[in-house]
């Protein structure tokens, strides 16, 4: 029987392979485009969408890496292609069977922030969470998924006087699993020091906090609506801002497939929905993802070329200044990928956090 952590990185990893349990064969690979041509080859692979070989990281510019995982039945296929395009790759990993056996047999000794969890296991915290801070804190729904499973959010402020709202959402890419343990990690952290801390103190004397510890709770990489016979859309490609634009495919195969039309997920129309609804209220958005170690603004369709995404829409049509995606640990591919060991949640939670409060000091 597959652990906790097992089905975690099953998720992780984000596509559905023949043997799960042990990801023996499975690589990790690092491609390396020189020129745009290549990285228009690169983005070619990915908008055609194969069940096999699944991107990591994105082509946008010559000279940045692109990291890129094949199952063993399409190792050599990957090889071929970006041989016949002459683009130079290294294996970064060459099996992740070991990195997952090994988080697998990780110890479960220690709080909540030891190890990743279920969404069940998420929403049972944050339950607990409300019921012991009551007066500062309470949970609220933006409403369910295709599947039915709540989106649920909570609410975290000094009482007293109206405020402005700060938003920021984890786990809209679910295999990216520091997101939602960064987003429990800072939560729990402003209810555990909201009197003890005077950065805290200000943080919720100035803001109402709303927090969506997961985004995506089908905990996949994209949503669960059928197409044909695929599943699912990207949520992050699903927004009503240059919708269906570069950095995104029109193919349902593809991990970054728009959706048949905006917010035609679920998950995206519901968020949306609350945001628009509170826009002359909302100060601030956050989208936590991983990996990179980025914090980025807007424009998603420039530099980084993402369209239909978050921050874009909630810069571009509610007029929000402080909206941000932030891209946790790591760093590269060679320091875990999405395979981030529970053990850095805690140094994840902390560094995060710390931006934070910073940002909020100097709003």
């Amino acid at each position: 029987m597959i652990g906790v952590r097992g089905l975690a990185l099953i998720v992780l990893l984000g596509a559905v392979f023949s043997e799960p349990e042990t990801y023996k064969g499975h690589k990790l690979y690092r491609a390396f485009p020189k020129s745009q041509s290549d990285v228009d080859y690169l983005d070619k692979l990915l908008k055609q969408g194969d069940d096999g070989i699944d991107f990591w990281s994105y082509p946008a510019r010559s000279l940045d890496p692109v990291d890129i995982h094949a199952d063993p039945a399409s190792t050599q296929k990957l090889e071929d292609l970006l041989d016949g395009a002459e683009i130079s790759f290294k294996i970064d990993t060459e099996d992740l069977a070991p990195l997952i056996e090994a988080e697998k047999a990780a110890p479960r000794a220690g709080g909540f922030d030891s190890k990743y969890h279920r969404l069940g296991e998420i929403h049972q915290e944050l339950r607990r969470l409300v019921s012991q801070y009551s007066s500062h804190a309470s949970t609220f729904s933006l409403g369910k998924s295709y599947e039915g499973r709540d989106q649920l959010a909570i609410k975290i402020m000094t009482p007293g006087k109206k405020k402005g709202v700060f938003f920021f959402n984890c786990g809209i890419h679910a295999r990216e699993w520091i997101s939602p343990a960064t987003c429990m990690y800072m939560l729990r952290n402003m209810l555990e020091r909201s009197t003890s801390d005077s950065s805290v103190k200000k943080m919720l004397d100035d803001y109402e906090w709303n927090i969506l510890p997961v985004f995506n709770n089908r905990m996949w990489r994209k949503t669960r609506n059928p197409y044909g016979a695929r599943y699912g859309a990207d949520p992050n490609r699903n927004f009503n801002y240059h919708f269906a634009g570069v950095g995104t495919s029109q193919r349902p195969s593809s991990d970054i497939y728009t959706g048949p039309r905006p917010f035609s997920e679920k998950v995206t129309y519901n968020v949306a929905k609350y945001l628009y609804k509170r826009r002359s209220e909302v100060k601030g958005y956050i989208d936590f993802h991983a990996y990179s170690q980025m914090w980025m603004s807007p424009w998603g369709y420039t530099r980084n070329p993402t369209t239909g995404d978050t921050t874009d829409w909630t810069f571009g049509i509610l007029g929000i200044i402080h909206s941000y995606c932030v891209e946790l640990r790591p760093r590269s591919s060679g320091q875990g990928g999405f395979v981030l060991p529970p053990d850095k949640i805690i140094p994840v939670g902390k560094e995060t956090f710390a931006g934070l409060i910073a940002l909020t000091q100097n709003m």
